[in-house]
């Protein structure tokens, strides 16, 4: 398979799920139909980017999100307001793009420290309509270039913000030289992605058929030099697991750009090799408390995924999940029922847990839970089992 990032025919198979719901995309009876795709990872020897070879196309999936920002905290999003005003010294008629706004979450966090010169790209029609409830200026479609500039008058952004959206990008050159494109020279880049370095440290398999790839720091840095910008500042923080901000611009040099050389190589090669043990690892731990009954707290297309790639639903007795929306309907795959807490039913039961970490404490804390363990690192309610494998170098 030829890279989506480096372009060179250097892709292998790295992981082979079989064939996968859309996890997301909730069904309402045991007996409802449901489409599966098949779910393969690949890895590029030659740039180190991990990525699904067959991506699911993006009408099937973004034509009903169901997934929007407002269910997840973000406490970082004001920090990242705090980044682009101290790395680009922002002013408050900057105009600012936001491609895949989602519900408008973060524009109307810009509009509350005064930033009214913003318009968003969000493609999924449920997030639109919610972002456009907020009085926002958005735009129901994908990014396009032609009209965002039509959208601001004729005028360049002097900054584009994408937050979680790289990632489920499958043309990434594409989508690059759009924002190369429609950038106002000397403005700024700011994206937003999960972290897949945490992964590898972590032994994470909590992939999303929606993510077609999962950046470092390394990978990212060799596609934006590629497009001819350059990294300012980066910093990482809790979110879904982990997440990294880039701050680029374009560089002035005019030096041709080449993929670097891949640094991620051994812990990506670990990452395949030691995904046999975990999986066992986490068999052997519920058939283990299988008497006092299991149940997974909280999902999320993490924890969801989690469960079905590794083909652990027949150990889990059913959901707990505080999202009204979700509650009495079943996760595809797992094909396991979604509801609200009770302490009566489920004060006996072993919790997996399957909430982020920047809630965790809170769900522990709030239901009082004395059995559990978590799926979704970095956590350190983690399985003992999982940490020292963590540990073990190849």
């Amino acid at each position: 398979m030829t890279c989506r990032l480096c372009s060179e025919d250097s892709v292998e198979l790295h992981f082979d799920f079989g064939e996968q719901p859309i996890v997301h995309h909730l069904i309402d009876s045991e007996d409802q139909p449901y489409k599966k795709h098949p779910f393969k990872v690949g890895y590029c020897h030659v740039c180190g980017l991990l990525q699904l070879i067959d991506h699911i196309k993006p009408e099937d999936l973004y034509q009903n999100y169901f997934t929007v920002s407002a269910w997840k905290a973000q406490p970082h999003a004001p920090r990242l307001i705090q980044l682009m005003e101290s790395v680009f010294g922002i002013e408050h008629q900057t105009r600012i793009l936001e491609i895949g706004c989602n519900d408008g979450t973060f524009m109307e966090l810009l509009a509350n420290h005064k930033y009214k010169n913003a318009i968003g790209f969000e493609p999924t029609q449920d997030a639109f309509e919610l972002a456009l409830g907020r009085g926002l200026n958005v735009v129901n479609d994908f990014f396009d270039p032609n009209t965002a500039t039509s959208l601001m008058g004729g005028e360049n952004p002097d900054l584009i913000v994408s937050r979680q959206v790289i990632e489920h990008i499958p043309d990434l050159h594409a989508f690059l030289d759009g924002v190369s494109e429609v950038l106002n020279p000397g403005g700024g880049l700011v994206l937003e992605m999960p972290d897949h370095s945490m992964n590898y440290e972590t032994l994470d398999y909590t992939f999303w058929e929606e993510h077609v790839n999962y950046f470092t720091l390394n990978t990212m840095r060799s596609l934006l030099a590629l497009h001819g910008f350059e990294i300012v500042h980066h910093e990482s923080t809790l979110f879904s697991g982990k997440a990294f901000f880039v701050f680029a611009r374009k560089s002035n040099s005019d030096t041709p750009r080449s993929i670097s050389v891949n640094p991620d190589h051994e812990q990506a090669i670990r990452y395949r090799d030691l995904y046999p043990e975990l999986r066992n690892g986490m068999i052997k731990m519920l058939e283990g408390v299988s008497d006092r009954g299991v149940a997974l707290y909280g999902g999320g297309a993490r924890s969801c995924n989690f469960i079905n790639l590794l083909g652990l639903g027949d150990y889990i007795d059913y959901i707990i999940d505080d999202q009204p929306e979700k509650q009495n309907k079943i996760v595809p795959g797992a094909n396991l029922t979604m509801r609200s807490y009770s302490r009566e039913l489920d004060k006996d039961k072993f919790f997996l847990l399957g909430v982020n970490c920047e809630v965790e404490a809170k769900v522990v804390r709030k239901r009082a839970l004395s059995q559990f363990a978590s799926v979704l690192p970095p956590s350190v309610n983690l399985p003992r089992f999982w940490q020292e494998l963590a540990q073990i170098k190849i």
